[in-house]
């Protein structure tokens, strides 16, 4: 209910949509709750770099959340295409297989080293294959 949203939000807890534009994830909790976030739907984000339809929803979806000053976060990003579209187009957080395949929390201070890496890859010239990043078998 709105009351257990706002007292998460008066000690601190920040409050996102997750799953934006699929399932039940709607344009009306837009206006019944208040959030901190949008994260908007891997549906949307898998090769966007390359779907202008793909774009035009997420500029869309983009520019409500920005009207309504939520940050907005993409899901799923897998290649780095993916993640230099959302960059340009002025996404506040990106996540997804490119940085890291999903782990257990105990994993995260050893998979910091290639979350590294893979930032630094973002400042280096677009290779040739940008394929999907492959998690552990």
């Amino acid at each position: 209910s709105r009351s257990v949203f706002e007292g998460l939000r008066a000690i601190g807890v920040r409050v996102a949509l997750d799953d934006f534009g699929a399932g039940y994830s709607s344009l009306g909790y837009l206006n019944r709750f208040r959030f901190d976030q949008i994260k908007i739907d891997r549906s949307f984000i898998a090769g966007i770099d390359s779907d202008g339809g793909k774009q035009r929803v997420f500029e869309g979806i983009a520019a409500i959340g920005r009207g309504l000053r939520l940050e907005i976060v993409a899901e799923g990003a897998e290649t780095r295409r993916e993640v230099r579209y959302l960059m340009r187009a002025g996404c506040d957080a990106v996540q997804g297989a490119f940085f890291s395949p999903p782990c257990p929390a105990m994993l995260v201070p050893e998979e910091m080293a290639a979350v590294r890496k893979r930032l630094a890859e973002l400042s280096e010239p677009a290779a040739e294959d940008d394929a999907p990043v492959q998690g552990p078998a």
